[in-house]
């Protein structure tokens, strides 16, 4: 099955695009019922590794007919060629959005009477290992993405061995996860090694995103597999049992990252492997609306953060959250996404 073909991801990817706008413009602001904003926490929660797990879908370059056809495709089937496309593509992106957003960072630093020299070394540092700004929180996906297609490429031409890079993904997952949770309970810990979080967070980061991405994008490059592997077992009933089951650990244990994070990644993998399963049931294909959400989802998600800003500057002249905020801000970004993208294509189609 071609890239181009997998149309139920193209409506996934519109559908994380948005729950990302929610993270940030947060509809539920003004809710008050504890077990919807749990729920939407839950599943909120899965639409970045969804991202990351699109990357490594798309990235693997195994042939099968459909699911279901006892057919496995070639071997790890990731080419390095593909990955250092991928590397660069990402970093210009990251170049180029950081540039856009940088006069809302400038203007907020200096706003608040930070000294230049403060202000430029912890926009390095924030470049270089975290990825987020003032009101560019989003863009530390593209940072952490880079950092874990360069661990893939590194792997894929050193070892070439799934079992030992799977285990390696695993133990740069569960570090990553860990030093989150240290970090969070900074204050509750042994006064050496507060000492050296400390550090580590002024110097470095303050979350173990950096580690956590590669295995998401290993996931992704594999599921198409791992579909295979337990084909006879799986189905839509069977993934949607495991989802929920994923979905229980992230709320029973969300005060332990590691516990929470895996649940994610049960929850996560179960939302993938279902779109996959409904694509070929998808309607209208090949038609042109496929391509233009393939391209909506990326823009709103870059751009969800000006048109937010701008909106709430406007009317409020302060940060303001709620639906309304969201509903602005979404079909805002979407109507701007789409007029951008229809221009593209008749400039495209005229020549």
């Amino acid at each position: 099955m071609k890239k181009n073909d997998y149309y139920s991801l193209d409506i996934l990817k519109i559908i994380a695009a948005l729950i990302v706008v929610s993270m940030h413009t947060e509809p539920l602001y003004y809710c008050k019922k504890e077990p919807v904003l749990e729920l939407y926490d839950v599943l909120a929660r899965c639409a970045v590794p969804i991202f990351f797990m699109l990357t490594g879908f798309f990235l693997s370059d195994k042939q099968h007919v459909e699911y279901g056809s006892q057919k496995l495709g070639m071997s790890i089937g990731i080419k390095s060629d593909d990955v250092d496309r991928q590397i660069k593509k990402i970093i210009r992106l990251y170049i180029l959005w950081t540039a856009i957003y940088f006069p809302v960072t400038f203007i907020h630093g200096r706003r608040d009477g930070m000294p230049f020299t403060r202000f430029v070394l912890g926009f390095i540092k924030q470049l270089l290992f975290v990825g987020e700004n003032y009101n560019s929180w989003h863009l530390w996906f593209l940072l952490v993405e880079v950092y874990a297609l360069i661990i893939l490429r590194i792997l894929i031409r050193r070892l070439n061995n799934r079992v030992i890079i799977t285990g390696i993904a695993l133990t740069l997952w569960m570090f990553g996860n860990m030093f989150t949770d240290l970090c969070f309970r900074i204050d509750l810990l042994p006064p050496l090694l507060k000492t050296v979080m400390l550090f580590l967070r002024i110097l470095f980061t303050d979350n173990g995103r950096l580690f956590t991405a590669f295995l998401y994008i290993w996931v992704g490059a594999n599921l198409k597999d791992i579909i295979l592997v337990f084909d006879k077992f799986l189905n839509k009933s069977v993934v949607m049992g495991i989802g929920i089951i994923g979905g229980f650990i992230r709320l029973i244990g969300n005060d332990i990252e590691l516990i929470a994070a895996f649940g994610t990644l049960i929850l996560s993998c179960s939302i993938l492997i279902l779109a996959l399963f409904t694509n070929k049931y998808m309607p209208g294909k090949g038609y042109p609306i496929y391509l233009y959400l393939r391209k909506i989802s990326m823009i709103v998600y870059f751009i969800h953060m000006y048109v937010w800003m701008i909106w709430y500057i406007i009317l409020y002249q302060e940060k303001t959250y709620g639906i309304i905020s969201f509903i602005a801000t979404a079909t805002t970004s979407f109507a701007i996404a789409f007029i951008k993208v229809s221009i593209d294509y008749n400039i495209k189609s005229k020549n």
